[in-house]
């Protein structure tokens, strides 16, 4: 352990209560410590504590807080007590933004977690088309980051990782011995999709296709659906017929 001067008497060997600085690395219960501050535990168990100073009845915060070189705040973990005794666990990063959240209950949540829903806000449209088509969803409901476009139509992953996303269609009447499909393309490319043979002719019918997808930063996801009805016919509008939601899993 480095050793301190006392500003008083000009001693080395001792470290002061309050406003005193000292060198190397500091071990407790260890006499080799190989970080700023290395703590081992007694026999088979260590702990750290961490206690707020305030008063029972008031709310208290503790924190762990972590700089850059410059000595700006880059992350924090914090304790926040409330008035019930009750305490959370928060995760800050980017600075002091709270991402991630544990309630005294054990509820986890993760804010600022990408997620959509989007819909077919304009009015209903007609296609004779048998090709493969793409959704118009021009509007949401939430829309956690930004990161599904209303002009596009399209979600665009932020960072890598393991997305889930539902994807449904409404279409208009098909004559019997026609098939309707809905899928989920990822960019430009059909990744899966699912269909429907009619047997008869059925009207106002929403087929709904799931799939757990894993995807690189600024992969894209669509919404298409396909007919080999050349008649003319449509798709309802309206945020409960024609919908795309995603999510990012982890």
């Amino acid at each position: 352990m480095g050793k301190s001067k006392d500003l008083a008497t000009g001693e080395t060997r001792f470290v002061n209560t309050a406003g005193d600085n000292m060198t190397g690395n500091l071990g407790i219960g260890t006499t080799s410590p190989n970080g700023a501050l290395h703590v081992k535990g007694i026999s088979d168990h260590g702990k750290i504590v961490v206690e707020h100073g305030g008063t029972s009845g008031s709310t208290n915060h503790n924190f762990i807080s972590f700089h850059n070189h410059a000595g700006n705040t880059v992350a924090e973990i914090q304790s926040e007590e409330n008035a019930t005794n009750s305490s959370a666990l928060l995760f800050k990063t980017g600075g002091t933004t709270t991402n991630m959240a544990v309630s005294h209950n054990g509820h986890v949540t993760k804010p600022n977690q990408p997620s959509f829903l989007a819909f077919r806000a304009g009015g209903n449209y007609t296609t004779t088309s048998v090709a493969w088509e793409k959704m118009i969803l021009d509007g949401t409901r939430w829309n956690t980051g930004s990161h599904y476009s209303t002009s596009n139509h399209r979600f665009t992953a932020p960072v890598s990782g393991v997305y889930h996303f539902d994807g449904g269609v409404n279409r208009y009447y098909i004559p019997a011995g026609n098939l309707f499909r809905v899928g989920l393309y990822v960019n430009g490319s059909a990744y899966i999709y699912g269909q429907v043979d009619y047997s008869d002719g059925t009207s106002d019918l929403k087929y709904i296709v799931s799939s757990t997808i894993k995807l690189d930063a600024n992969d894209y996801v669509e919404l298409w659906s396909y007919s080999n009805y050349s008649g003319s016919n449509g798709y309802s509008s309206g945020a409960v017929w024609n919908t795309l939601s995603g999510y990012l899993v982890g």
